[in-house]
């Protein structure tokens, strides 16, 4: 009976992003413009984000651990959108992730080149094949591993992280890490911070 109360919330956090997904989408994307761009502090954008799925994170004993908080790199986009991403790789994380494993974020600026760096690692419940790893971002996909699981899903997250990377001229990959891990790997430009 004390499931009943977490299995609701889950579902309607579900149905929440289902429709941000969908808004997205139904808005088209021109780009991001340049009067909607802001100065993001990662270290607060990624732990906002985490919270969202901590209860779903908690049960299964999935963690999410931001190994760098103090360090406050920033860039220039759209905070709104930006969130909308790590929601949507950490919702993936956690639906397919393994019990009783850590989702580690790491955040860091690389200085040659003015570039933001979010690294998400995981480890799902099943491999991720490498044929799918080249499909993983299109519309509609789910892959093999996730097709293997309950959790629901539409295969438009991570079509939409992808796209919302392009806009803000940065790149979303995604790659294998051993039988079972997953890294996906978020390279923005850092822009003009004030």
């Amino acid at each position: 009976m004390s499931n009943q109360p977490n299995a609701a919330r889950a579902q309607i956090e579900q149905c929440i992003t289902l429709m941000r997904n969908l808004a997205f989408l139904a808005q088209g994307s021109g780009g991001v413009a340049e009067s909607d761009r802001r100065a993001i502090v990662l270290p607060q954008v990624i732990i906002e984000s985490a919270m969202f799925f901590q209860e779903d994170g908690h049960g299964k004993n999935i963690q999410i651990s931001l190994t760098d908080r103090v360090t406050q790199n920033k860039i220039q986009g759209h905070p709104e959108l930006i969130r909308q991403v790590l929601m949507n790789i950490f919702d993936n994380c956690i639906k397919y992730g393994t019990r009783d494993s850590i989702i580690t974020v790491n955040q860091r600026i690389r200085a040659k080149s003015s570039t933001a760096v979010i690294e998400i690692s995981g480890v799902s419940q099943y491999p991720v094949r490498p044929e799918d790893l080249e499909k993983i971002c299109d519309l509609g996909f789910r892959g093999s591993n996730a097709q293997k699981t309950l959790a629901s899903g539409t295969g438009l997250g991570l079509f939409i992280c992808k796209k919302i990377i392009e806009d803000h001229k940065g790149r979303l990959h995604i790659q294998a890490n051993g039988s079972n891990g997953i890294i996906f790997t978020v390279t923005l430009p850092v822009g003009n911070v004030r």
